[in-house]
C-alpha cells in the first residue's frame, strides 16, 4: 500500500497544480503517473526530476507492478537530456522512512536525470571514500531494499549497471554533494539556498525548441 500524502508535500503541492508558478514547477512532460520538471538547484543545465502523481517515499516502495511506466519515463527523460546537453546519469535517494537526511528534505518519489561530465560513483567514491557499490539488474530490485529497511543512493551512469550503496546516516544530500564538489561549487549543493535559477531557464529554453 502507498502511503498517504503528508499535508506539507512539496511535490504533491506541484502535481495537484497548488505551488507557486515558478521555472521548477514548468511540467516539460506527463502521463498517467508521472510529471517532468526541471529541478530546482540544478547545479547544471538540462537536470531534471521524474516525479510521482502518487505520494509515496522512493521508488522502493512502489508496487511490483509499478514499474513499467517509471521506466518508460526515465527513458523519456533520459533521451530528452542526451539530445539537448549531453550523456546522461540517472539516480535517486531512496529513503525508508521520512525525515532522514538521505532525502533530501521531500520525502517524495523522485529521480534525478542529470547531464554529468564525470562519473557520479567515482565522484562519491572521492567524497566518501570506503563506501560499498551492489548491482542489481532492474530498477525494480529497489523493492528488496526497501522491503528490507535499507535506504540506498542508487546511479545509473548512461546505459550502465545500476549501482547503489548506503548513504551515511548523517550525510545530507550525499550525491547532489559529490555533484556539487565535481563542479567546484561545494557549498553550493542544498537546493533550498542555492536554486541556481539561471541553469534552471536555461535547461527550460532548450527543451523548448523539440
Amino acid at each position: 500500500m502507498i502511503p498517504s500524502a503528508p499535508s506539507t508535500c512539496v511535490f504533491c503541492d506541484l502535481v495537484s497544480g497548488r505551488s507557486q508558478s515558478l521555472p521548477w514547477n514548468t511540467v516539460v512532460f506527463e502521463c498517467s503517473n508521472y510529471i517532468v520538471v526541471p529541478t530546482k538547484g540544478a547545479l547544471v543545465p538540462g537536470w531534471l526530476l521524474i516525479i510521482s502523481k502518487k505520494h509515496c517515499i522512493c521508488s522502493g516502495a512502489l508496487p511490483a507492478g509499478g514499474f513499467q511506466e517509471l521506466e518508460a519515463v526515465l527513458e523519456f527523460a533520459r533521451a530528452k537530456v542526451e539530445r539537448h546537453f549531453g550523456p546522461a546519469t540517472i539516480f535517486e535517494h531512496g529513503p525508508v522512512v521520512p525525515g532522514t537526511p538521505l532525502g533530501c528534505g521531500i520525502d517524495h518519489l523522485h529521480l534525478h536525470v542529470a547531464p554529468l561530465e564525470f562519473s557520479l560513483v567515482q565522484a562519491v567514491n572521492s567524497f566518501v571514500p570506503g563506501l560499498r557499490w551492489g548491482k542489481i539488474d532492474l530498477i525494480s530490485d529497489v523493492r528488496k531494499l526497501h522491503a528490507n529497511s535499507i535506504g540506498y543512493a542508487l546511479v545509473q551512469e548512461g546505459p550502465g549497471d545500476l549501482l547503489w550503496c548506503r548513504s551515511p546516516k548523517h550525510l545530507k544530500q550525499m550525491l547532489r554533494q559529490a555533484i556539487a564538489r565535481s563542479v567546484g561549487r561545494s557549498l553550493q549543493f542544498d537546493y533550498s539556498s542555492h536554486p541556481h535559477l539561471q541553469n534552471v531557464v536555461k535547461t527550460l529554453e532548450r527543451l523548448s525548441v523539440g
